[in-house]
């Protein structure tokens, strides 16, 4: 049937039609090839019913060009916008994998439930688009798992953002959203969507993968609309037992009918619902991003059977410096480990003193096996011990000593001096600046203040932690909050921000709150918490670490 289709084959500035992928009411996605670039790409043009639209076709190629300008791992690029005698298109990335619908079908096809840490890994993607795209003024209004694409790599991409064409046309049709996802309000008029009528797609989206089913069904998109404007949800537990009542509580007030009775933007409902299945964060293996390696910090990724050793550590107790620093180093490595007041009651318990002892000889026989790999790795074993110190708060890092054991004045080491807290690395050049969160704490953003100094330290630029904490007020551990200039299409983007990012926005270059760019008579930035300053940043270096409460 697709062969016959008039398009095939077709050229549209540069890209050349091969095959339909998909059609829909309103338009039509090819495979096609970039002819100029020689790759592949994905073409949607829209439906002839719409070509003499005018007005809407149009609108439908601004939109396009407007969102082509947005850069956002979790939303799918768009290359290019245009018409050709007639044919309003664009062009965006081709995703090598499937949609989130037929990822949930072949789970279903073989009896399986998708594992719940997937289920977050995605939710939490969806979410970070939507809170990017919602930062912009637009509203998605078609949130469903069709329009979430799952590449072969893992990445999660929503797809289709902003694109229907007059929603002031209302109520069913191809502006009308999927009647299975669709909100209340969304439902009575489409163009009373507002961000909260995409968390409620979301929620629909998150209710199906973890029930099994959607809330609502029925083969009439009307009475289907109608039951998402007057019915309650059933309980999801009435369809999988397992279930927790916290989970339950979290998918019913994401379907709430009010949109101000919902979680008001994605990541808080992702929040709460990790937080409702009380997982211990992704260790390793899950991350999007490997942990951060700065100056002096040891690269587990180098030497991946060391991993296993701290994990059965944290589960022992211990005593003494050794204790001490074993349990921070896991609790940097996991996002979590043993507090010392946990150390402290273990160690009061029944027959605590003969397990002491056989976790003593153990973490000796680590000891001395790690100074066996050190003379096969060199100052990659060495460094264990060092990573394990970095990563307690209470014991301040030091340089590695050269032979003679002095500090090595030589090496590299971060500009901010590191000091009992939390650490947060950073990373920038004249297109960004990201802030990760390295430590193992969630901790606030609003109290964080980054200011340019001038040549003779007075402050010039300044930039507040609020800016990110309008649109969500808690700094993750392992995560990074972002500021992208909007001047650049391309973006320093470092790998251990990649695809972990809770906010980001997106100033001008003559922002007067840019504070991190190459400026004559300015060579550093400085940091404060709650106004007093805990670290100097070099912006010649491009990389800094601070230690914040």
């Amino acid at each position: 049937m697709h062969d016959n289709d008039p398009l095939i084959g077709k050229m549209l500035a540069g890209f050349r039609l091969e095959r339909v992928l998909g059609r829909g009411g309103m338009a039509t996605v090819y495979y096609g090839w970039d002819t100029q670039l020689e790759r592949p790409v994905a073409v949607k043009v829209i439906n002839a019913g719409h070509q003499s639209e005018g007005t809407s076709a149009e609108r439908f190629v601004k939109e396009a060009r407007l969102i082509a300008a947005w850069r956002h791992p979790n939303i799918l690029q768009i290359y290019f916008a245009g018409e050709d005698a007639g044919l309003y298109y664009y062009v965006m990335e081709y995703i090598e994998g499937s949609d989130l619908g037929s990822c949930f079908d072949d789970y279903r096809r073989q009896k399986k439930s998708m594992p719940v840490e997937e289920v977050l890994r995605i939710g939490r993607a969806v979410a970070n688009a939507l809170g990017y795209a919602h930062e912009r003024g637009v509203v998605h209004r078609d949130v469903k798992p069709t329009n979430v694409l799952v590449a072969e790599d893992g990445r999660v991409v929503l797809a289709d953002f902003g694109l229907a064409l007059d929603v002031s046309h209302g109520s069913l049709g191809t502006v009308f959203g999927s009647p299975h996802y669709i909100a209340p309000e969304q439902a009575r008029n489409s163009a009373k969507a507002v961000p909260q009528s995409d968390v409620y797609a979301l929620g629909v989206i998150l209710y199906e993968l973890l029930s099994g089913r959607v809330p609502f069904d029925d083969p009439s998109p009307a009475a289907l609309a109608m039951q998402h404007i007057t019915n309650p949800p059933p309980p999801p537990r009435q369809f999988n037992p397992d279930l927790s009542l916290e989970v339950e509580t979290v998918l019913l007030k994401a379907l709430r009918k009010k949109p101000r009775e919902r979680y008001q933007s994605g990541q808080a409902l992702l929040d709460a619902l990790e937080t409702a299945f009380d997982l211990p964060a992704p260790t390793l293996p899950y991350l999007d991003a490997p942990p951060p390696v700065g100056p002096g910090a040891y690269d587990l990724r180098r030497m991946w059977s060391l991993w296993r050793v701290p994990e059965r550590l944290a589960r022992l107790p211990t005593v003494g410096a050794i204790a001490s620093r074993a349990a921070a180093a896991w609790q940097r490595a996991r996002l979590g480990a043993l507090s010392p007041a946990a150390l402290r009651e273990r160690f009061g318990q029944p027959g605590a003193w003969l397990r002491i002892g056989c976790a003593t000889a153990v973490l000796a026989g680590v000891l001395i096996w790690c100074g066996g790999m050190n003379r096969i790795f060199g100052q990659e074993a060495a460094g264990l011990l060092q990573a394990l110190d970095r990563s307690n708060p209470e014991t301040p890092a030091t340089p590695p000593p050269d032979a003679t054991g002095a500090p090595d004045s030589t090496s590299e080491s971060p500009t901010a001096a590191p000091s009992a807290g939390n650490l947060f690395t950073m990373y920038y050049d004249d297109t960004g600046f990201y802030l990760l969160n390295a430590s193992g704490h969630d901790r606030p953003v609003d109290p964080i203040t980054l200011e340019r100094l001038d040549g003779s330290g007075n402050p010039t630029n300044r930039w507040e932690g609020w800016r990110w904490g309008q649109y969500y007020g808690t700094h993750r551990a392992g995560y990074c909050v972002v500021i992208e200039v909007i001047d650049f299409l391309e973006h320093l983007s470092p790998q251990e921000c990649h695809n972990r990012f809770i906010v980001i926005r997106t100033p001008n270059a003559d922002d007067p709150a840019i504070f991190f760019t190459a400026l004559e008579g300015s060579q550093e930035f400085r940091i404060l918490w709650d106004g007093n300053e805990a670290g100097r940043c070099a912006i010649a270096d491009h990389y800094c670490e601070v230690y914040l409460p």
